[in-house]
């Protein structure tokens, strides 16, 4: 990141609204990494609301196609989340948790 001159990045925090807590355990490892990568690097993150689930979003589950193991956990994974919230998350370089922090109080703000 230093190199390219990218002072932070903007990536999800996982592929679907909080689920049930026994179901990262039946999805493959790369499907709930998003989250855990910045930690395992000592990289400073941090996590925005952005929105919440809706009823739109329960009817288009509907339509989720189950490719693999992966879609088959988030579609029964997000059935009845209506509410529950939705997010991104912020994550710089060690030692700039300052922009991390900025950041995400002007996502919340906006």
């Amino acid at each position: 990141m230093k190199d390219e001159l990218i002072d932070c990045i903007l990536c999800p925090t996982t592929i679907s609204p909080a689920m049930p807590h026994f179901m990262p355990n039946s999805m493959p490892f790369t499907a709930i990494m998003a989250t855990m990568l910045w930690n395992s690097l000592d990289f400073p993150a941090g996590v925005v609301t952005t929105g919440s689930w809706t009823e739109n979003d329960e009817k288009a589950l509907e339509n989720y196609e189950e490719k693999g193991l992966v879609e088959k956990s988030v579609k029964t994974g997000c059935k009845n989340s209506v509410g529950l919230p939705l997010s991104v998350q912020f994550a710089a370089p060690p030692f700039r948790d300052e922009i991390v922090l900025r950041l995400m109080c002007d996502l919340y703000d906006a």
